[in-house]
Order: structure tokens, then C-alpha cells, then sequence
């Protein structure tokens, strides 16, 4: 099981940056040798809102007592994280289409990691240009989307591909 903070809205913001609990999603996430060698530095709250990219608002329904209980077990702390990371389903959908998914953790990387990935390649952009790309793009798309899931909805049978690379993971269909 893991431990909730409790009080997250309540604490003064340079308060709520420097909370953490043993035994939290941000001790687990803290304690994978991966996530640290990407840079992932502590297990407090502002470290987890600034390494993975989160408004104090996904935090707080992430990890908060309110939300959550005293505890909770990593399959449901997981799936809070998955929906709060997940954004709109034209979003997930665009990230997906620019390659910006990984087949082994079956999820985008922030767009500070992708820089940072462009950059061992010889490629320099900034989190603030790809986050424009990936919103513009979104923006462009969105009506592609829209058209696909009318049609969807209209045929009477939606074939699938019963292979999934990701446990877990749910269909993009809503």
C-alpha cells in the first residue's frame, strides 16, 4: 500500500514543494533507478510536479488524502497517474502519431525529456517550441478527429486488433 499526503491544499506553496511521505507514489517513483537516472532528483512534491510535468491540481487528485484515503495500492496510485498524464484523447492520439511514445514503458515522454532526447541527437529545441508544435498540431487535427469518431460511431461493427503491447491500457475509443 501507499501513503497519501494529507493536506496538499492547505500547505503555502514553498510548504507543499518540499512535502513528502515514506512510503508515497514519490518515494516509489524515487526510489526507480531509471526515473532518478533521468533526473528525477528527490521524492518531494514540487520534484514530482516538476520532473513529470504536472498542475498542482493532477498532483492533488494523484496523491491527496481527499481524493485517495490514508493509502492506496499502486494499481489505482498508476491509473491516477496514467489519467492525469493522458490529457484529451485527440492529444494522446496526436502524441501518438508524432512518435512520441515509448514500446517499453507505453508512454510519451514530457516534452523536457523529448528535448533532451533531440538533443543527444543533434537536434536543439526547447520544451516551450515543442510544446507549441504538439498544441498547434493538436489544434489542426482535432477536427480529423472529430470526423473519425462520428463515422465510428455510425458503423454498426468497430473491428479491433486484440494485441496490446501495453497491460493496462485501455482503447482510445470513448
Amino acid at each position: 500500500m501507499l501513503n497519501a499526503l494529507a493536506g496538499t491544499e492547505y500547505h503555502p506553496w514553498s510548504d507543499r514543494d518540499l512535502m513528502r511521505r515514506d512510503g508515497s507514489p514519490f518515494s516509489v517513483a524515487f526510489g526507480d533507478p531509471v526515473l532518478r537516472e533521468d533526473g528525477l532528483q528527490n521524492d518531494t512534491y514540487g520534484e514530482a510536479k516538476r520532473f513529470f510535468e504536472l498542475s498542482d491540481l493532477q498532483l492533488h487528485t494523484i496523491v491527496s488524502y481527499c481524493h485517495v484515503g490514508h493509502s492506496m495500492t499502486a494499481s489505482r496510485a498508476a491509473r491516477r497517474v496514467r489519467a492525469a498524464l493522458d490529457g484529451p484523447v485527440y492529444l494522446r492520439i496526436v502524441r501518438a502519431v508524432l512518435g512520441w511514445g515509448k514500446r517499453n514503458r507505453c508512454s510519451a515522454p514530457t516534452l523536457s525529456r523529448q528535448a533532451q532526447i533531440m538533443s543527444r541527437q543533434g537536434v536543439d529545441l526547447d520544451r516551450p517550441t515543442l510544446a507549441n508544435w504538439v498544441g498547434r498540431a493538436a489544434f489542426e487535427l482535432r477536427p480529423v478527429f472529430d470526423a473519425l469518431m462520428i463515422d465510428l460511431r455510425r458503423s454498426t461493427k468497430l473491428f479491433m486488433d486484440g494485441q496490446n503491447p501495453c497491460p493496462g491500457a485501455r482503447s482510445w475509443f470513448p
